[in-house]
């Protein structure tokens, strides 16, 4: 189902803002079987990232499936999405990034990041913050900054589907109705059912983190192995523009998924087997 290569957001936030939907729910148990693990395996420690208006939830299937193959992971709420409660004129860029830094340093030993779609200007951060802890960073159909940049940034530069957003009072287009495209957008290869209960778990996203700025500098988070996910059926983050971003910013490989833009939803053995090569190419010193 995938291909490897060698080589080397979203406006959700927009929206979003206009939803009022509901707290999210667990997203129930991954359905598919995979191979036992070896016993020469090593561990790796993940920490997983969510987009834009999304929670810990979209991340249940993939966590299971790593786990299986004898590594750990933690996926954790982004202030006000998910479980989280805090309120939304609490919330900036920086209190964000204090929550995920707090919970990244009580992890022990390093941590493999891996940010999906928004999460990407997120892992970037952290990974400033705290080189010398995180093993690699991981981006999933994510936004990949350079020093300055922001996901909203990233995402005027796309011509993406997911700019309709954007151009909803121009074109005279309700936003009620332009929401009506979120399912096919976000989870349009995903099963149905999984499709109807990742709607009901999206969350308004803060734009103050969506629009926040990243501080990039060679020295600390350049000095950290990337590695790039690209998803070829990606309706939010174009495969151009994919592309685009590894080639301004180079990454030790990309691999490369026949999904659209929620492949931790749609193919979480496939993203499970591509974050288990990275942790197996990495030094033992970075595993338990």
């Amino acid at each position: 189902m995938r291909r490897i290569s060698g080589a080397g957001a979203f406006t959700l936030g927009i929206a979003l803002v206009q939803l009022g939907i509901s707290a999210p729910m667990s997203a129930g148990t991954c359905c598919r079987s995979h191979r036992s693990i070896e016993s020469w395996r090593a561990m790796a420690q993940f920490m997983l990232i969510h987009g834009a208006g999304h929670g810990a939830w979209c991340w249940d299937y993939v966590v299971e499936a790593l786990e299986r193959r004898g590594h750990t992971a933690l996926a954790t709420d982004q202030p006000g999405l998910g479980r989280d409660t805090t309120k939304a004129e609490e919330i900036t860029w920086q209190s964000t990034l204090s929550k995920l830094s707090a919970e990244l340093v009580q992890l022990p030993g390093d941590v493999i990041l891996v940010g999906h779609s928004m999460g990407g200007t997120l892992t970037a951060q952290l990974t400033e913050m705290h080189p010398t802890r995180v093993a690699a960073a991981v981006y999933l159909a994510a936004t990949l900054p350079g020093d300055g940049e922001s996901c909203l940034s990233s995402s005027q530069e796309d011509s993406s589907a997911a700019r309709l957003f954007f151009a909803c009072d121009e074109l005279g287009i309700d936003p009620e109705v332009a929401l009506k495209l979120y399912p096919m957008l976000l989870f349009g290869d995903c099963a149905d059912e999984v499709a109807r209960e990742s709607m009901s778990n999206l969350r308004p996203q803060p734009m103050s983190v969506f629009s926040g700025s990243v501080s990039l500098t060679p020295e600390r988070e350049g000095s950290v192995s990337r590695y790039y996910i690209e998803t070829l059926r990606d309706l939010v983050i174009t495969p151009a523009h994919q592309r685009e971003m590894v080639s301004r910013r180079s990454c030790e490989r990309v691999f490369t998924l026949t999904t659209g833009h929620s492949p931790m939803l749609a193919a979480p053995e496939d993203v499970a087997d591509i974050l288990d090569e990275i942790a197996q190419s990495l030094p033992s010193s970075t595993r338990s």
